[in-house]
């Protein structure tokens, strides 16, 4: 309801009449008429105590900006509609202080390369819609795993079977986005900041029209952040998984987005305790997602029962083998260094010499005598080979 300015006023006026309500709500979308109504009658006293912090909000900024130039008051009324983009500049102060200095002195360079970021970020999300596109019509093991995560996701996010049914793609297109107020902030049970109530469909990247499904691109930040933070995801959709890791780890370096940032946090987080040639097995890999999912969801029931037990995932892991035989490090032969024989000290600076290879006697030849002719005793005694010199090494100074 505090999405729709001017709703809580002309709620609070009514004095909880339900006729007078419900005519205020007939110039409001459907959705929100049931419970609008219903609050409006059953706690009108509530709906005066929001409406009172919202009038108290807006007295308080109006004063706030009050001094400065009537372009700038009205500057900031516009960016008080995005409370994302208020969001952001209010939690890296710094960098909105250092913007408008250059703003300040060089306008026409700072809007000249935001242009450029904004060109490569819509280049970058067209590649990224494309490259999901592609992988989700592709391979039907990670298709099916993608609709059946997404029901799940709609099941935990309150989303109705209506809600999740056929979408008209004219809707799609002219959807209008409606953020929660800056005043009252965004629901306090997400686990990350949305600001902007979504469809169903935005969050999947995907949705169905006539019995066929129509793929928009990845699923949004939210949905990616749902699927890692619960190791039952990983366990029953390790396809899923491995396509996230693909694209936005092992994919283009240089990638910035809100996704590539949860994956890469989940891969580092978990990298010691993924085996060490995880990156390069891949016929491995899918097994290895769905038992490290599995050892996830068996580490976490194992910590319920015994809570006073402090046992990390890679330890869990360890100490439970046999029962995840996909997650065991390759194994490595120990390569031995050449064994030196020598009762003196190695000095400091003394060349160490490798044993040469022994030289076997060569094979007879035709200019070879033959083993068991006796031969002639040379006229000279055969000269005796002497072992090598080792050169020393001079040590410094000397």
């Amino acid at each position: 309801m505090t999405r729709y300015p001017g709703l809580l006023d002309e709620l609070a006026v009514t004095k909880g009449d339900k006729k007078q309500i419900e005519n205020v709500l007939k110039k409001y979308p459907e959705e929100i008429r049931g419970y609008s109504l219903d609050y409006s009658v059953s706690h009108y006293g509530m709906i005066m105590s929001i409406d009172k912090i919202s009038k108290d909000f807006e007295t308080s900024f109006k004063n706030l900006v009050k001094t400065y130039p009537t372009d700038l008051q009205t500057a900031f009324q516009e960016i008080m509609k995005t409370p994302e983009v208020l969001t952001l500049l209010n939690n890296n102060i710094h960098m909105a202080i250092h913007l408008g200095s250059i703003y300040k002195t060089k306008p026409e360079f700072l809007e000249n390369e935001m242009d450029k970021w904004g060109v490569m970020a819509a280049e970058q999300n067209t590649k990224e819609k494309e490259a999901w596109k592609k992988e989700m019509e592709s391979d039907p093991a990670i298709s099916s795993e993608m609709k059946e995560s997404s029901k799940e996701f709609a099941r935990d996010n309150g989303y109705s079977e209506k809600e999740c049914g056929n979408v008209n793609p004219e809707e799609v297109v002219k959807y209008v986005y409606i953020p929660y107020a800056y005043w009252s902030g965004y629901p306090f049970w997400y686990e990350s900041p949305i600001w902007y109530p979504y469809p169903y469909w935005y969050h999947s990247g995907f949705y169905y029209w006539n019995n066929s499904i129509i793929w928009l691109g990845p699923p949004s930040y939210y949905f990616v952040n749902w699927h890692f933070h619960n190791h039952d995801h990983i366990h029953h959709y390790p396809h899923l998984t491995n396509t996230y890791i693909n694209q936005y780890y092992y994919g283009p370096r240089g990638t910035i987005s809100r996704n590539s940032a949860e994956v890469n946090n989940w891969m580092r987080a978990n990298e010691k305790t993924l085996p060490t040639d995880f990156k390069t097995n891949l016929s491995e890999r899918i097994n290895r997602l769905r038992e490290f999912g599995k050892s996830g969801v068996d580490r976490e029931n194992y910590l319920k029962t015994n809570p006073a037990r402090k046992v990390t995932h890679e330890e869990y892991i360890r100490n439970n083998q046999n029962q995840y035989p996909h997650l065991k490090n390759p194994e490595t032969k120990d390569i031995k260094s050449p064994e030196i024989k020598s009762k003196e000290p190695i000095k400091s600076g003394t060349e160490i010499k490798q044993p040469q290879p022994v030289q076997k006697d060569p094979k007879p030849t035709p200019s070879t005598p033959k083993p068991g002719k006796k031969q002639p005793a040379p006229s000279t005694p055969p000269l005796k080979s002497a072992p090598p010199k080792s050169i020393p090494t001079q040590e410094p100074g000397k």
